[in-house]
């Protein structure tokens, strides 16, 4: 694994890694690894001759040479064997970005090679997971893209990061078949909602009534102490992880009325599966199946008091004058609701 950090933090951790490189000219410091940029290019830089895009510009070819290609992958070769540091003992303002510069450079020729090498780079996975947190838990990939320019210096163009960036997410999701398990499982992907679609995996988390017990069911009529009993029964999970990432995906709002509940500092919103799954219906569980309401449309839909024209999305309330009869209900691309579903539920549930 190639891994990035400044000479501060090496020097609290360089005590778990007493093996020296294998070779003087590749070290794991940056400035001895003969791949700095030359002293002029730096000047340009630092003397604001050149700006940063310039830069990269102009380094990337220093480093198209035969010499500077040789090293690059000696190091994506001992990298891919074993933990391998580039570090910087210049100034933050201009050896971090080098480094970082550096390490995408070495990722390309990994990936020319064929040698399958892995990327720490805390930076980019702090903006990362900060786009999922501006986004409300949940990104795609250009939502992602775009937050980390802003972040970048000078806006610089992240054209080299992209690679990486679907690599840390992919390293880091049990979704993925690229996941790491010496990372963190912290994303999750919408697999069946659409593509390069991610979510982070805390957003998942929802608060739990304080009053539930699953092993317990009160038999009792009304009591200060209701007596329980243990049973065993078979039913179907409906808050499934689909059915959560759903809800996250329209920030946990009704579709129809655009409400949400904040309970303990957290939007609240519950997935009504129109084909419901219980016996009798024996609904899927596939997101087109899926419709994220608030409690009291929940319950019109579940006692057949509300319905979704399948050719229009029009809101259909049994009482005409309801404020959301005739509505056009929202869907967030790429969720959309089946029609042969709206069908189902119009004429088995809505008209019963």
């Amino acid at each position: 694994m190639l891994k990035e950090t400044d000479y501060e933090e090496w020097k609290k951790i360089k005590n778990r890694y007493p093996k020296k490189p294998k070779h003087e000219d590749v070290n794991i410091y940056l400035h001895q690894t003969s791949l700095k940029p030359s002293k002029s290019l730096k000047n340009d830089l630092i003397n604001h001759v050149i700006s940063w895009n310039e830069f990269v510009a102009r380094y990337k070819e220093e480093m198209n040479s035969a010499e500077s290609q040789e090293r690059m992958l000696k190091i994506a070769k001992d990298a891919a064997e074993e933990d391998f540091y580039l570090i910087s003992v210049e100034k933050a303002e201009n050896g971090e970005c080098i480094r970082f510069i550096l390490i995408y450079l070495i990722y390309h020729i990994a990936k020319s090679n064929k040698i399958q090498l892995k990327i720490e780079d805390n930076r980019l996975l702090d903006w990362v997971k900060e786009a999922f947190d501006k986004n409300g838990g949940i990104a795609n990939l250009s939502n992602i893209y775009k937050y980390i320019k802003e972040c970048s210096p000078e806006g610089e163009s992240i054209e080299i990061y992209k690679e990486i960036i679907i690599d840390s997410i992919e390293n880091r999701s049990s979704d993925s078949d690229n996941f790491n398990e010496n990372f963190e499982d912290d994303f999750f992907c919408f697999d069946g909602i659409g593509k390069d679609i991610w979510g982070l995996r805390k957003y998942l988390e929802i608060p739990k009534a304080s009053d539930i017990n699953d092993e317990d069911i009160v038999i009792s009529g009304g009591s200060e102490t209701p007596k329980r009993r243990k049973e065993e029964t078979n039913r179907i999970i409906r808050d499934t992880n689909l059915s959560k990432k759903i809800k996250l995906l329209y920030n946990n709002r009704c579709q129809i009325c655009n409400a949400s509940i904040m309970i303990k500092g957290q939007g609240y919103s519950e997935a009504h599966h129109i084909i419901p799954l219980g016996e009798r219906h024996n609904g899927p569980d596939l997101p087109w199946n899926i419709i994220v309401l608030c409690p009291n449309h929940h319950a019109e839909f579940d006692f057949g008091v509300i319905a979704i024209d399948p050719e229009t999305y029009e809101v259909i309330h049994e009482d005409k004058n309801n404020e959301y009869h005739g509505k056009i209900i929202s869907c967030k691309d790429p969720h959309q609701l089946e029609k042969k579903n709206l069908e189902y539920h119009l004429k088995n549930i809505f008209s019963q």
